[in-house]
């Protein structure tokens, strides 16, 4: 009850600005919009499906904090200071899920991206499609490794340590990610 006796409701304010703003763009129910939504300790309304959100939730809760929804023209711009790169290549619209960067001297650097795929993935426009974006993302920052996986395969702890470990590893930058990766356990 509010001071003059009136019912009060409690509303969680980022609950219903997300399913506002992208609850049906999930193709979600609101019930299961808002157990999802309640289920993740983090959450990024960057993302564009469920299984996007929870592999976040689960990343974000062993300590890695990936950019999510990013443009090859915002990694070169925000990685290489390319401003051009950013308009002029016909590639600087692609998309990535998710990417997981480091720091190189003041630079942030992308190591691993990580691309949840639906079944749509498996129809031989879209193979071609993804192959063509890896292809221009390879032209800037050959050294990134691309996993791809599917909703069902998020759904299982194995991809997370898989990432987990992959990021740590990564060949090109060294102990230095393994050692620290050791530390947080």
């Amino acid at each position: 009850m509010d001071m003059e006796g009136n019912p009060t409701i409690s509303v969680d304010q980022k609950l219903e600005l997300g399913w506002l703003e992208w609850g049906k763009k999930l193709k979600m129910s609101r019930k299961k919009y808002e157990a999802l939504y309640k289920s993740c300790t983090y959450w990024s309304s960057a993302s564009e499906s469920p299984i996007e959100c929870m592999l976040f939730d689960e990343v974000k809760k062993l300590g890695l904090d990936p950019l999510i929804n990013i443009t090859l023209g915002d990694l070169l711009l925000d990685c290489k200071r390319d401003i051009a790169g950013r308009f002029i290549h016909t590639c600087a619209g692609d998309r990535y899920d998710q990417v997981y960067l480091i720091k190189d001297g003041d630079r942030p650097v992308p190591i691993l991206i990580v691309e949840c795929d639906g079944g749509h993935h498996m129809k031989e426009k879209i193979i071609r499609s993804d192959a063509k974006k890896e292809h221009n993302l390879k032209l800037h920052f050959p050294h990134v490794l691309v996993l791809r996986f599917t909703g069902s395969q998020i759904d299982g702890n194995y991809v997370i340590y898989f990432i987990l470990q992959t990021f740590y590893c990564d060949p090109v930058f060294g102990v230095g990610l393994m050692l620290n990766f050791i530390g947080k356990f």
